[in-house]
């Protein structure tokens, strides 16, 4: 049955909105960038993740970001003029623009999971390789879809036509296809060697290839009648070719690295030629190559691909661990195999800093612009002229450190793993003092709020110290099962947030005597491995690929910001609205409205909730909740210890206490988006 054409829902997300976090390393954009599309020698298009297009009309020397209203991930596109396109998602849906990309529509194509190949005659005449077997013609420029070939539910990967009436289509399990009269029928062939067949390429009415699994390449000089098979040594995923026998390709290696490589006998071998991490190319002249690809490439190439120039700027492509500012102008982050990287002008530029300490390094400190520590193995390092040369200190952990905290310039502290030790300096890093071990948790973050009170997450628990590090109070999370701290932040002195494995976020209102599980609907496979509060009300949490969240109510609610991608590692704002984020494949943006957090009243706290009698004995009454709303509750002991997490209050608003200890006991109520407390005294 037909459809009508769809308008694309846009998302609640303004183009205002859609900009509040920044790019600022890789330049323009770290968005994976996955097809090029030319129309002529000049004017081309890039499309990628989040909805992300891209114009040139000078031959990919500049590019132009159009605002598309969509966070969809682009996958495959075609472009018949300047104006109108085809492009397919992520989610299987195939959209058409008329107006070069300002705006979208859905196609109805019925197709399930995914659209492989893209491939229109002129403007009206279209086709797509789709998943379960679906090659989909339109001859009225995608209004209506016709099923032209069914294929017993093997995917089609590609589909090519030499002119309007002699095509062919490949698929899986080694099936290859012509038609020869625009696609009004189909002759199929099968491949004895059956392997899953990638792309398919003519050069005119007879010189032919088709690339498949595990270098399986085939070749015809006849037009399809007669084919030689063959292994290339490559996994060809994309061809072009030239001549009967020059081509380029990208070839996917094992572990998913993509680079372009060329053959000159027909396809028989191939050898790499240049431009690395590419998911796409095109030939806009018979020298000049665009291609684009990981972390937001543009590359091009004007001498047929021996050499070429990324017109993405990045200091460094490199996952980030860790990042930290000692003022407005100047910051750092340090990546996973000791890149360290430099701003001086607030995040505009990067430079990456000569080769420090070669290692993983997972944390780094400054205590002045210039002066500062990075730690990752057993040991730690300090610059003193901004990052540019590093010494080792004399002194090796037993351990292999994963978190630094200065609270000035003489006093910080550093934890580790394995042993889970906490050390303390109070001589600006030179002597570092053994304050606390425990035999089997590993610490992996720590927070002070002044130089005597601080907190160290230590796997499924908190500890707390009031005294610079002599005593620590360790006060066990609710809900263990999968818990791993992984950060930890407090806006005020009382209120502080912790999250980590399994999405699991949890709040402290006194201080961190007593730590209460928040509700997080996106937390499942989602591990938060960083925390930042502008205040106690609006913060952010960001951790793998699951996403990035904002909550502009204290943690009751958390909202996607649907345009990151990738992982989210580590936080830093220099004020109230200036912040930056640093993650995987070198990504570090900044925000200046401080992520476009919308503004929400605070809650103010039911001041009418009453616990009686109190001190109580046996049983206690609630009064004052939100009359029909479900109440959950949770009592700890004044020491942190959790008695009954989140159960759900009776109608009566009676509690049986008989069995608690006599002593002074905190009580949690959470109604809704409320998080309340009451001390309760048991006799």
């Amino acid at each position: 049955m037909k459809k009508s054409i769809l308008t694309i829902l846009l998302s609640a997300i303004t183009c205002a909105a859609f900009s509040q976090w920044y790019w600022s390393n890789p330049l323009p954009s770290g968005y994976m960038l996955f097809d090029v599309d030319f129309i002529n020698t000049t004017t081309g298009y890039v499309i990628g993740e989040k909805g992300t297009l891209m114009k040139t009309t000078d031959a990919g020397e500049s590019w132009e970001f159009i605002p598309t209203g969509t966070f969809a991930d682009f996958r495959k596109m075609c472009f018949t003029s300047e104006n109108t396109g085809y492009a397919s998602t992520l989610d299987a849906h195939l959209l058409k623009t008329t107006d070069g990309g300002y705006s979208w529509q859905i196609l109805a194509t019925d197709t399930l999971e995914e659209i492989f190949d893209i491939f229109f005659l002129n403007e009206n005449t279209g086709f797509i390789a789709a998943d379960h077997g679906n090659l989909l013609r339109t001859v009225d420029g995608g209004l209506t879809w016709d099923r032209a070939l069914v294929n017993q539910y093997l995917d089609i990967t590609s589909v090519f036509f030499v002119n309007d009436y002699i095509g062919y289509a490949t698929s899986k399990i080694g099936r290859y296809y012509k038609t020869t009269d625009g696609g009004d029928s189909w002759v199929m062939n099968i491949e004895p060697a059956w392997m899953d067949l990638y792309d398919v390429y003519f050069v005119d009415l007879n010189n032919g290839f088709i690339s498949g699994r595990d270098g399986f390449f085939m070749r015809t000089t006849n037009g399809g009648n007669t084919w030689t098979s063959s292994n290339c040594g490559c996994e060809v995923r994309e061809m072009h070719f030239i001549n009967g026998t020059t081509g380029y390709a990208i070839n996917e290696q094992l572990l998913g690295d993509t680079y372009l490589v060329k053959t000159t006998n027909a396809g028989n071998s191939w050898v790499q030629v240049g431009m690395e991490n590419i998911e796409a190319f095109e030939f806009i002249n018979q020298n000049t190559i665009i291609g684009s690809g990981r972390m937001g490439r543009l590359l091009k190439s004007t001498n047929a691909g021996s050499t070429y120039t990324n017109y993405t700027t990045a200091a460094t492509y490199a996952n980030f661990a860790d990042i930290h500012f000692p003022s407005f102008q100047t910051g750092y982050a340090v990546g996973y195999f000791g890149e360290i990287v430099k701003t001086s002008n607030a995040g505009d530029t990067w430079q990456l800093l000569p080769q420090g300490p070669s290692l993983r390094l997972n944390s780094i400190w400054f205590t002045s612009e210039n002066t500062g520590f990075v730690t990752g193995d057993s040991s730690i390092y300090q610059t003193t002229d901004g990052g540019y040369t590093w010494r080792k200190l004399p002194i090796s952990f037993p351990a292999w450190m994963t978190d630094l905290f200065f609270v000035n310039e003489t006093i910080g502290y550093v934890i580790g793993e394995a042993t889970g030790v906490v050390y303390k300096t109070t001589d600006g890093g030179e002597t570092w003092n053994l304050v606390y071990e425990h035999e089997y948790k590993s610490p992996r973050s720590l927070y002070f709020i002044n130089a005597d009170t601080g907190y160290v997450a230590l796997e499924t628990s908190i500890l707390k110290t009031i005294d610079g590090g002599i005593q620590w109070t360790e006060t066990e999370l609710s809900n263990t099962e999968y818990v791993l701290i992984m950060d930890m932040f407090f806006p005020t002195p009382e209120i502080g947030y912790a999250g980590g494995f399994g999405g699991k976020i949890y709040k402290t209102i006194d201080g961190g005597s007593t730590w209460v599980e928040q509700y997080f609907s996106q937390a499942t496979y989602h591990t938060i491995t960083s925390v930042w509060f502008i205040d106690q009300y609006k913060g952010f949490i960001g951790g793998d690929g699951s996403g990035f969240f904002q909550t502009a109510d204290g943690g009751n609610t958390w909202t996607k910001i649907e345009y990151m991608t990738g992982f989210h590692d580590a936080m830093w704002f220099t004020n109230s609205s200036t912040g930056y984020l640093a993650g995987s494949y070198g990504k570090i943006m900044r925000t200046f409205n401080a992520g476009a957090v919308p503004v929400i009243a605070p809650v103010k706290p039911e001041l009418n909730i009453r616990i009686y009698p109190n001190p109580a004995c046996d049983e206690i009454v609630i009064s004052g909740l939100q009359t029909g709303a479900k109440t959950e509750i949770s009592i700890f002991t004044s020491n942190g210890k959790c008695l009954a997490d989140r159960i759900v209050l009776p109608q009566s608003g009676k509690l049986d206490v008989s069995s608690y200890q006599p002593g002074l006991y905190i009580v949690f109520f959470k109604t809704g988006n409320r998080l309340e407390s009451r001390k309760l005294m048991k006799l």
